[in-house]
């Protein structure tokens, strides 16, 4: 969950879609909600729904409650999908506009156990030329990312490997970097106390 997405992340039919803001995980009961809510709105005859996450595969274990701690790794709770930040999770298709699919759209992705933005190809797009506006019009030299790739104060030794591949970005909660996009949509995410 920990990173940005890098090949999910346009949509392929190019109508509408959901999109995470942050990493997460996806489990059994928000694929039902998902299911219930989106299958509920769609026509069946004129629109239809394309979930672009893959099912969930990946094992989340815990001890039971009480027990005494050791004993080797626990078992299987459930499973889930992790989700990276950027990810396309559904695709939503079909003889539908904007003003009709937006808000249960909206309404879906804020169910959902991370921060997810329902877009349009327009809202996608104003989003990446936007943070590439503000990176391109930065005027300080200087950013984390410089310090890092440049090892200034042997800052290298101290950080730890995700912050040499992210830059600061998608890896830590308690982190405001922790939103794709947040630069555009000037929110911040709101650390622990």
């Amino acid at each position: 969950m920990k990173g940005e997405e890098r090949v999910h992340t346009d949509l392929q039919l190019n109508q509408f879609g959901i999109v995470a803001i942050n990493g997460g995980m996806l489990r059994h009961p928000h694929f039902e909600m998902m299911r219930m809510n989106i299958g509920r709105q769609l026509d069946k005859d004129q629109s239809f729904a394309i979930y672009r996450v893959d099912a969930p595969y990946k094992p989340i274990t815990n001890h039971g409650v009480g027990k005494r701690m050791g004993g080797g790794k626990g078992s299987i709770k459930e499973y889930g999908t992790p989700v990276k930040a950027g990810r396309v999770i559904v695709e939503i298709g079909g003889k539908v506009m904007w003003e009709e699919v937006q808000p249960w759209l909206s309404s879906v992705a804020s169910k959902l156990p991370f921060n997810a933005l329902a877009v349009n190809p327009k809202m996608l797009e104003n989003l990446r030329s936007g943070e590439r506006r503000l990176l391109e019009t930065n005027q300080n030299p200087i950013s984390f990312e410089w310090l890092i790739r440049n090892n200034i104060n042997d800052c290298q030794r101290q950080l730890s490997p995700y912050d040499k591949v992210w830059f600061g970005k998608f890896a830590y909660l308690d982190r405001h970097l922790n939103k794709k996009w947040q630069w555009v949509t000037k929110s911040r995410y709101v650390g622990k106390w």
